[in-house]
């Protein structure tokens, strides 16, 4: 009789953890899906970003459905490498806020603080009927798990992952133009 209630009482608890274990999941993933975008843009709908620093900018626009990195007086017109490129425009689609720092009203904050006064870089996305999107990003959070970041037309100040203004950075200072080596 012990072995057959020790049995019972075993089972109970992998009952109770199983269903323990796929609430928090399902909590969890909730959370992933509500969190809110800096803004979102359709990848069909991009036809050109510009990218700047305070030292470097480049061009990419799309034409005929095909990118280009756009001519300027140092180099020509030259197709980006699709290897590198392929899911650029969809990541500029609307990047994940980590944080939202809203603006106090009765107390403006400087941005200088954030690198944000002016921005590190800007990201200027031009959409289909000729909107712009463009962005700020500012300095690492002190914690080093996100980057500052503000849309040119709102007030208020966001934290996205460092990923992603990494990304749009390295397409500055290493443009997708198939002239690279592979590291390995």
């Amino acid at each position: 009789m012990n072995l057959r209630f020790t049995f019972s009482l075993l089972f109970l608890f992998i009952v109770i953890g199983g269903l323990v274990a796929v609430t928090q999941v399902l909590r969890t993933s909730d959370e992933i899906e509500t969190r809110e975008r800096l803004y979102r843009i359709s990848s069909s709908e991009l036809v050109q970003i510009d990218i700047k620093s305070k030292q470097n900018e480049i061009t990419f626009e799309k034409k005929d459905g095909d990118w280009f990195i756009q001519a300027s007086e140092a180099i020509e017109e030259v197709e980006v490498d699709q290897e590198r490129w392929g899911g650029v425009p969809f990541l500029l689609g609307g990047p994940q806020v980590v944080r939202n720092l809203p603006e106090d009203e009765d107390d403006p904050r400087d941005l200088s603080e954030y690198g944000l006064a002016p921005p590190e870089h800007r990201i200027m996305m031009t959409l289909l009927g000729g909107r712009v999107v463009e962005v700020h990003l500012g300095v690492e959070t002190p914690t080093k798990d996100g980057v500052y970041v503000k849309l040119s037309d709102a007030g208020d100040l966001f934290v996205v992952h460092g990923s992603w203004p990494d990304l749009l950075i390295k397409l500055l200072l290493d443009p997708p133009d198939g002239d690279y080596e592979e590291e390995g």
